[in-house]
């Protein structure tokens, strides 16, 4: 494999996980506006006559994605430029993103969001970081 594909799939990575990221902050910040605007949301589980369950799995969803992005994103980067700013940014996003979203703490009203929100902005500037160390 070229030089030139391996820094255009390393650059692939980054924008994935900047994505992926923000679609989940842009997810966890529209849910809690439901929860406070719709507290009957859930109380029934309802929303519409459709179930809510969904957003649960689309927040777990994105995390996933979020975190494997990142991961395979933070892999490649280091093994193209050898710089570990990116790292010190996304390995502390990964473990908040991950403690938001994948434990109790993402049922505390408030709390799991602002959790949440902060691994992603830690994942977000990580690949940011690690695109522009690859120029």
């Amino acid at each position: 494999m070229s030089q030139s594909s391996t820094r255009r799939r390393a650059a692939w990575l980054d924008r994935i996980g900047i994505s992926a990221s923000l679609v989940c902050a842009l997810h966890c910040l529209a849910l809690s506006f439901a929860v406070v605007l719709w507290p009957a949301l859930w109380l029934r589980q309802q929303l519409f006559g459709i179930e809510v369950r969904w957003l649960l799995l689309a927040e777990l969803a994105l995390a996933a994605l979020s975190l494997l992005a990142a991961t395979s994103a933070l892999a490649a980067g280091y093994l193209r430029h050898r710089r570990v700013l990116p790292g010190l940014l996304m390995i502390p996003g990964m473990l908040v993103l991950g403690v938001g979203v994948f434990s109790q703490v993402h049922r505390v009203p408030g709390w799991g969001t602002a959790v949440v929100l902060c691994g992603g902005a830690l994942l977000i500037a990580g690949h940011v970081l690690n695109l522009r160390a690859h120029d």
